[in-house]
């Protein structure tokens, strides 16, 4: 009854045109910035070249800056509309914290001074928008209502108030923010 195992499959041999052709398909399948997708396709020609030892990496990776340069200019990487929906979407939607947006950012390879202005001229355009200019409190307001933390708590608490507290402080709030959302109960 043993079945026998299947076949590894065996990666195709890097060519321009195939990286193009997946780095398409990767993008038909994925939002990525110009470092995610780099990272992805490099991580593509280093299983080519492993199994297809003729192939020349510094060659494959002098195509993938190719293509990315393409794709770029085509529109199909735009790392600053990138930027814009993922700041939008962390701040605004899921109330992260700036040290969690920078750190996520980061990885993505946005530099610290990238984040900073962009998110700078996201909350002067939500600015108008929003009564409260506490653009960081607004964040820990979203996140506590989306975990269901202090004046969102349910009845019975599940969690104690420390353990609120450090979820809080876990997403990366400031103490004093923390404790003004925590003891914040005028509001249902």
């Amino acid at each position: 009854m043993n079945q026998p195992s299947p076949k590894k499959k065996v990666p195709k041999k890097i060519t321009p045109n195939y990286l193009k052709n997946s780095g398409l398909f990767y993008l038909q399948r994925y939002i990525a910035s110009s470092h995610q997708f780099q990272r992805a396709m490099r991580r593509k020609i280093d299983r080519s070249c492993y199994v297809h030892t003729e192939l020349d990496k510094a060659e494959c990776y002098q195509w993938l800056d190719d293509v990315t340069e393409e794709f770029q200019r085509l529109g199909y990487l735009n790392d600053s509309a990138y930027l814009k929906g993922m700041l939008t979407s962390l701040r605004f939607s899921k109330g992260l914290s700036l040290r969690m947006i920078l750190s996520k950012m980061r990885d993505k390879g946005f530099s610290e001074i990238q984040v900073r202005d962009a998110l700078t001229i996201l909350e002067e355009e939500h600015a108008d928008l929003e009564s409260d200019p506490d653009f960081e409190r607004q964040a820990a307001d979203r996140f506590a209502k989306r975990k269901k933390l202090g004046k969102y708590h349910p009845t019975p608490p599940r969690k104690n108030y420390d353990q609120q507290l450090s979820s809080l402080a876990r997403a990366g709030f400031s103490y004093d923010i923390c404790k003004k959302i925590m003891d914040d109960h005028d509001k249902p």
